[in-house]
């Protein structure tokens, strides 16, 4: 393991319940049902983007999306000046260790810059990542491993090499398209719905996880990588 990506809605702090009730009540001017079954379900962890065009368009709202996307994002802005952000337990310690040990650690999010920037801060952690990608920066959100591999790339590190954390159903499915190993995060979906979408290892938060036994697995798992590699590549000879 040389670098860890995470999410960071869901992952680093408990804020998609403010993500929700700002789409909620958008939508809700255009006459739409935005439910959080329907959230969790097909939209979490892919950005406003994609939401306001698929939902405009399974419901032939024929209004323009980016209009809406903007005051969403104000609203969202709005909640974080007015209340102060959880960080999900256990995140805290395992940041500070996972700094120690000198890993490289980045986030990879479907939400925009903005609002990526103003979340951190509101934790206090807006200085503590070099490298952060947004879903608006690729051209495929979530479950696409786009925003996945940008930031491994922008970390200098083997996507294979890379641990990503991951909350949601679809952030999974898009850090295993990328090769990484993922953990899931029980905080916004069941443990069994994050299993299912392919996490390697289910979580209820970090402090389930312990830094070494994490490195020790995932070295291992490179080492037996490289075999079949290696393997791999007599047996064409």
């Amino acid at each position: 393991m040389k670098a860890i990506i995470f999410d960071m809605d869901g992952t680093i702090v408990r804020s998609e319940k403010f993500h929700f009730k700002a789409f909620q009540t958008i939508f809700k001017e255009v006459g739409l049902k935005f439910t959080e079954a329907i959230f969790k379900k097909k939209y979490s962890g892919t950005g406003s983007e994609y939401i306001f065009k698929d939902m405009f368009r399974v419901n032939k709202v024929k209004k323009d999306p980016y209009h809406y996307i903007e005051k969403k994002k104000k609203l969202f802005q709005e909640y974080l000046v007015k209340h102060k952000l959880q960080i999900v337990p256990g995140f805290k310690q395992f940041f500070k260790k996972a700094k120690e040990n000198k890993i490289k650690m980045g986030i990879a999010s479907g939400t925009n810059i903005e609002n990526i920037g103003l979340t951190l801060k509101n934790v206090g952690y807006d200085k503590e990542f070099k490298v952060i990608t947004s879903g608006t920066e690729v051209k495929k959100p979530k479950p696409a491993p786009d925003v996945f591999l940008l930031a491994a790339k922008r970390l200098r590190v083997e996507p294979e090499k890379c641990v990503a954390f991951e909350d949601a159903v679809l952030g999974i499915e898009s850090a295993k398209k990328a090769k990484m190993y993922v953990i899931g995060l029980a905080t916004t979906n069941s443990a069994y719905a994050l299993k299912k979408a392919g996490a390697d290892k289910v979580v209820k938060d970090f402090r389930e996880i312990k830094l070494e036994k994490l490195m020790e697995v995932c070295d291992q798992g490179e080492k037996s990588s490289t075999k079949i590699k290696t393997k791999s590549k007599k047996t064409k000879k």
